[in-house]
């Protein structure tokens, strides 16, 4: 048979054909496969814990578990601290200044990780009469020691605490409230617990809340589907960001920015779910990721930033009829694409709330709640966390090594000062919280005596280093000295 231009046209026999289809299946299938279907993470540890949310300290070391406990006719909270390396528990928290803390529902840790901040609360519903809330507070803890700080229960607040965050240089705590009309938004100076100010929540609730790692901006979100950026120094309402309602994106219940400050990502609660990521200083859309919400909607997502940014984590809560599902998705921020995604076995009834975390540190792995479970995972991608410098014992008498900063707090320079009892080879760095290397002072023998070395408040390439606390990390013959400042512009 000749074609339009006198070509012959060959016409398939009814195998060859099949063959074809066959092949362009297997393609079809395969590349469908590599995007969405990909084996599971392997977990590389687990522990039996009714927890709802987890926080990493900065450095990575430890990490915090909140969740729930049984007692009947009520559920109240407990919160453990974790030693990541090791995976073992180091104490538990079952009771407060108040006697008990209710359902532990956010926590967050200090900069430098001496402390950490708990919000809590409940709601039971008895039949015969109208709902109640149950051991609703917020309270800061000795991150060492595990004691209250401070405490405000049912008697200085009438709202259940949604979510807590500690500014970037730690001088600020906030929490966020529902099932409230006033107040729902509130700011506190840290560690005076004078009152700073509170702000104008989000309709029928305020849910989340974070502070940017660069600056004292102030980001919450709520049932109204806004997410809002106040400047804590002017109470200003600097900028606001439509994310989804209930019905349609799902309303925010989970903030997070990337380690540098210039993204939020923002997920929700409701149907048909959606992560949203944003340019901090434009305000701009940067993606809206599809998160797959179940047969029903009623799902909610939780998410977190890799440490170098590159990938956003959700943890998917939905409602697959007849059963609930977790659902964890990783994308890839560079063009919003779906690199990651796998499904936890089905519950017959909800059970914990599902949760995601990454760790600074990580190199590649997750942090995730699921079914009273908590999990850490191997992804396969690069995260790009480093390991934290791990101080060692002194070896050197410690009266041989000393190292502190004049002024400080300090703006824009201080002078760094160590004395040695004798010649040594001497390494001074300063690190920030995480316990990455920002900057190198000096490196080299230095005889006995006191040394000054000026630091500018610049990194290893010549930048501006943002406000915040520092460590002065100063090494001589096996030996570690620590000193903390801080920079304020």
């Amino acid at each position: 048979m000749a074609g339009p231009s006198g070509h012959l046209l060959t016409i398939p026999t009814d195998r060859e054909l099949m063959n074809k289809i066959v092949l362009l299946l297997f393609v079809l299938m395969a590349t469908a496969t590599f995007a969405f279907a990909q084996e599971a993470p392997q977990v590389i540890w687990e522990s039996d814990a009714a927890a709802t949310n987890l926080a990493f300290s900065a450095d990575g070391a430890t990490m915090y578990s909140g969740g729930s406990r049984s007692m009947p006719p009520f559920t109240y909270g407990n919160i453990k601290k974790w030693d990541v390396e090791t995976r073992t528990e180091i104490y538990t928290l079952i009771g407060g200044g108040s006697g008990v803390i209710g359902l532990t529902n956010g926590l967050a840790v200090t900069p430098d990780g001496t402390a950490f901040a708990s919000g809590h609360g409940n709601v039971r519903c008895p039949a015969e009469g109208p709902c109640v809330t149950v051991a609703n507070g917020f309270q800061t803890w000795n991150a060492v020691s595990g004691e209250s700080q401070f405490d405000l229960n049912d008697d200085d607040i009438d709202g259940l605490v949604k979510s807590v965050a500690f500014s970037h240089d730690g001088q600020f705590v906030a929490f966020v409230m529902n099932r409230t009309s006033e107040d729902q938004i509130r700011v506190y100076n840290y560690p005076e617990y004078t009152f700073h100010g509170s702000y104008d929540g989000h309709g029928s609730g305020t849910y989340c809340v974070a502070f940017s790692p660069i600056d004292n901006t102030l980001v919450t979100g709520g049932y109204d589907g806004d997410v809002r950026m106040w400047n804590i120094g002017t109470h200003e309402l600097l900028r606001t960001l439509e994310h989804g309602s209930y019905t349609n994106g799902g309303y925010p219940i989970s903030l997070d920015f990337s380690s540098d400050g210039s993204q939020l990502a923002v997920s929700g609660a409701g149907y048909n779910l959606k992560a949203t990521v944003w340019d901090v200083s434009s305000g701009d859309l940067i993606h809206s990721l599809s998160a797959d919400s179940g047969t029903y909607g009623t799902s909610s997502a939780r998410i977190a930033f890799s440490p170098n940014g590159n990938y956003l984590v959700g943890g998917v809560m939905r409602y697959a009829s007849p059963e609930w599902q977790g659902v964890i998705q990783i994308w890839d921020l560079d063009d919003g694409s779906l690199v990651r995604m796998y499904s936890e076995e089905a519950l017959g009834a909800v059970g914990s709330r599902m949760s995601v975390a990454v760790s600074a540190a990580s190199d590649g792995w997750i942090a995730y709640t699921y079914d009273n479970q908590i999990k850490f995972a191997e992804t396969g991608l690069d995260f790009g966390g480093r390991q934290a410098i791990t101080p060692v014992p002194n070896q050197l008498d410690p009266r041989q090594l000393s190292v502190r900063a004049h002024p400080n707090p300090f703006n824009p320079m201080t002078t760094v000062s160590f004395t040695l009892d004798r010649e040594l080879e001497v390494r001074l760095s300063v690190l920030d919280v995480k316990g990455n290397r920002v900057a190198e002072l000096f490196s080299g023998v230095m005889p006995s005596g006191e040394h000054p070395v000026q630091w500018n408040g610049k990194d290893s390439t010549g930048r501006d280093v943002s406000s915040g606390n520092y460590v002065i990390y100063m090494e001589a013959e096996g030996s570690i000295e620590t000193s903390k400042m801080m920079l304020v512009r």
